[in-house]
């Protein structure tokens, strides 16, 4: 943001966001054009594969995670994520409702929990 900001300073801090992804793409082809842009920018850069998988469980660490299931009395849904902000003690918590895989080239992938 403060490199687009450099650049042009007359543009609304409202547009930066919208023309985030254009600018992102140019700059990924400048980088790729002078050989440096890393593989994982350019797989960014394109986006994810349109599939998108689904699941019900997780292994992490060992321990299944189950998106929550309203027909048992015990469950191992819940999910505690350590902040990455200016604040690292702060723990955010929630209840595993969904599990999203999104790839990208490059055999590269990402899981999302949606959490409540």
């Amino acid at each position: 943001m403060r490199e687009i900001e450099i650049q042009d300073s007359t543009i609304p801090h409202g547009m930066l966001n919208n023309d985030f992804i254009n600018w992102f793409r140019a700059r990924i082809f400048v980088l790729a054009s002078q050989g440096r842009a890393t593989d994982e920018l350019i797989s960014l850069d394109v986006g994810t594969v349109p599939l998108v998988h689904r699941y019900s469980i997780f292994m992490v660490s060992g321990f299944r995670l189950k998106k929550k299931e309203l027909v048992r009395k015990t469950q191992n849904s819940g999910v505690l994520v350590k902040g990455d902000d200016s604040d690292s003690n702060k723990e955010y918590y929630g209840v595993l409702e969904d599990i999203y895989k999104l790839r990208y080239v490059g055999n590269r992938k990402i899981h999302l929990f949606k959490c409540h």
